[in-house]
């Protein structure tokens, strides 16, 4: 390795790395000129420029980009996979571990903004930001220990609901990150959750063998009924819009019950059956338009939709979905039921013409079955990886931003009332919640905002 005086083109200093064959990929001085970091095939380096002597070096993967925080206490790395490494100039020691997946060879980058807030990384899949210093962006919520197939976010105020494969449910304050409430432990793992439109009362399904289902009130705390059914295992609940009706997605088929408060105990519902209907396979979702009147579910991978107010079934000949957990939603606003279809695309399927209104996407794009609609049919967050998620802007179809990789598979998602907010359940059991408002901030910062009037 040699250095060169600039303006007279003098060598200053030569050195042997002891490194058998290294790649030089890149290398980089601190902003007061005092260091200099090179990345190479086997490690990384830091010297220091008054003396050329080594810092400090750590064995690694060959680094495409490096580059200094603007006050000098930081350095940052991305290697050939995408992975963004945060270190301590002084030891070289990792303090934060990013990941911007990169599939293709090809140019890569990183910058800090002038202010060290924002870390921006380019590669050729695209851009990706962080917020360094005291993010916003997403909070963690803690508490549960094993896989959260539902999350659900109540109409009114910033309450969430979680519903885990641990056998528990848990109600957070999704801006402060406190947990609210912990209902009783159940006998199986929970599997459906769902708030009724007025966040008053909260229905939970666990699988234990055609356990029944239980309606909560969520202000006192106290169960208001059971539920027995016939559908085995329960996968899915919805509340009905406008109608005191809850509708269910089980092993064995779907069933809509209606429910009124007792005549006998105003502490108590009573529940009516209203209607049933059996399966070929496992229906593993269900899902109510904005009106409350239509009920749509997968029995198995084809979609079936019924009319409640007309007690008649609605014929639709939609491509079948990719898989049939957590995929299949109404979007408010249109005829459209959407979905991912096995082509890897998200499919909308206008279900009064029935046929298509299009897809989104280029084959294979998605890579997961689970979405989740904004509930004014604008945002659709749906998974570009396993655990990755895309935000998509429906109505001008068009991508908008991808948020960064967790560290799980996605399992679950859900948006508040005014898509400020994005909660996920993850495979490993953890939770989390994006703060889409912070994001849009820190996008700002760099004249990359997206348009929120829409």
């Amino acid at each position: 390795m040699t250095w060169v005086q600039v303006d007279n083109r003098q060598i200053v200093h030569e050195l042997k790395l002891d490194l058998g064959l290294p790649t030089a990929h890149s290398m980089t001085f601190s902003p007061d000129g005092r260091l200099f970091a090179y990345g190479a095939e086997p490690a990384l380096i830091m010297f220091d420029v008054a003396d050329f002597e080594q810092q400090w070096l750590q064995q690694s993967d060959a680094h495409k980009a490096i580059c200094f925080s603007p006050d000098g206490q930081f350095l940052t790395t991305a290697d050939l996979r995408g992975n963004v490494i945060v270190r301590s100039v002084a030891n070289g020691q990792e303090l934060a571990s990013l990941s911007h997946l990169c599939r293709r060879q090809g140019t890569q980058s990183l910058s800090y903004s002038a202010n060290g807030d924002v870390l921006v990384s380019t590669n050729v899949e695209g851009a990706q930001a962080w917020r360094v210093n005291g993010a916003t962006e997403r909070r963690t919520l803690p508490g549960h220990s094993m896989p959260i197939p539902v999350v659900t976010f109540a109409s009114t105020a910033n309450t969430l609901a979680s519903g885990s494969k641990d056998r528990t449910v848990r109600l957070w304050n999704t801006l402060t990150g406190e947990k609210i409430w912990q209902l009783p432990e159940f006998p199986g793992v929970v599997q459906g959750v769902a708030y009724d439109h007025h966040a008053h009362l909260l229905a939970v399904a666990d699988w234990s063998h055609g356990a029944a289902v239980q309606i909560w009130d969520v202000d006192s705390k106290s169960k208001l009924c059971d539920i027995p059914h016939e559908l085995a295992d329960i996968n899915a609940l919805t509340f009905l819009k406008n109608h005191n009706q809850l509708a269910a997605a089980g092993d064995a088929g779907v069933a809509v019950w209606s429910y009124q408060t007792s005549t006998t105990d105003n502490n108590l519902l009573e529940v009516e059956t209203i209607y049933t209907a059996s399966a070929k396979e496992r229906c593993r979702t269900i899902t109510a338009n904005d009106g409350g009147n239509l009920i749509a579910w997968p029995d198995d991978t084809d979609i079936q939709v019924y009319d409640l107010e007309k007690s008649q079934a609605i014929e639709v000949n939609a491509p079948p979905m990719l898989q049939g957990w957590h995929g299949l939603v109404f979007q408010n606003g249109t005829d459209n039921l959407v979905y991912v279809n096995r082509n890897g695309q998200i499919q909308l399927w206008n279900w009064v013409a029935d046929e298509s209104d299009g897809q989104m996407g280029s084959m294979n794009q998605y890579q997961g079955p689970h979405i989740a609609i904004s509930n004014d049919g604008v945002w659709l967050a749906a998974l570009s990886q396993t655990d990755t998620i895309t935000i998509s802007d429906l109505r001008q179809r068009q991508e908008l931003f991808t948020l960064r990789a967790e560290r799980s598979a996605i399992w679950s998602m859900s948006w508040s009332a005014d898509r400020s907010q994005l909660a996920i359940g993850l495979s490993d059991g953890g939770l989390a919640v994006w703060n889409l408002t912070h994001i849009n901030e820190s996008l700002a910062d760099l004249s990359l905002e997206y348009p929120n009037d829409r």
